[in-house]
This record gives C-alpha cells, sequence and structure tokens, in this order.
C-alpha cells in the first residue's frame, strides 16, 4: 500500500516526498477535506453538515464529480472542494445515488 498520508493521519506520507506537483484530496466523510500538493499541506476545506441524510450511496462519486468539474472551470482546489462537498450533499440527501432529479419522461415516436 502507498504512504500516502501519514500513520496519525495528520500529514502527508513519505510517498508525497517524491511527488512534489501531485495533489491529494485526503476526504473523511463529514470531516475536513485536507488538501496536500507534495508533501505540503495547502488546506483544509470545512464540510458544511449535512442536515438530511437519507442514503450515503454515492456521496463519494458526487464529491468526484462536483470537485473535478469544477476544477476544469476554476483550477481553484478550495472552491473545487467546496463544489465537491456541495453536490455530495445534495446526494445524501436522496435514496440512491441521486440528487433527487425526476426520471426522463418517455417519448412516444
Amino acid at each position: 500500500m502507498l504512504d500516502l498520508i501519514d500513520a496519525a493521519g495528520a500529514g502527508p506520507g513519505e510517498f508525497l516526498n517524491d511527488l512534489p506537483e501531485v495533489v491529494l484530496l485526503a476526504r473523511a466523510g463529514k470531516e475536513a477535506t485536507r488538501i496536500f500538493r507534495g508533501a505540503e499541506a495547502v488546506a483544509t476545506v470545512p464540510v458544511v453538515p449535512s442536515t438530511d441524510v437519507r442514503d450515503m450511496t454515492g456521496a463519494g462519486d458526487a464529491f468526484n464529480g462536483g470537485f473535478l468539474t469544477s476544477w476544469l472551470r476554476t483550477r481553484d482546489l478550495v472552491a473545487s472542494c467546496e463544489a465537491g462537498h456541495a453536490l455530495a450533499r445534495k446526494v445524501l440527501a436522496h435514496p440512491g445515488a441521486s440528487e433527487g432529479c425526476s426520471p426522463p419522461s418517455s417519448r412516444s415516436s
């Protein structure tokens, strides 16, 4: 297993010392997301608590999608984490891996 985070979970592991340009997001559910670039801690992004958790299915994938979409548009790590947190929070409030969208209506030909 790669040593990305130290044994205490508080900082970067030895492996990141050799990868100064790599960005690592250390997510921990409802705890703050820590951002590392190489072995340097760049930011800690708090998670706004979700008041309505119905299902955790897909929350991590939603975070990834929200983060990557924002990152491609802004190149701002903190804002992208916040976007990921926001989309994950939406998904947590609905059953299944959705944000509560209605299914597309079927079209008749």
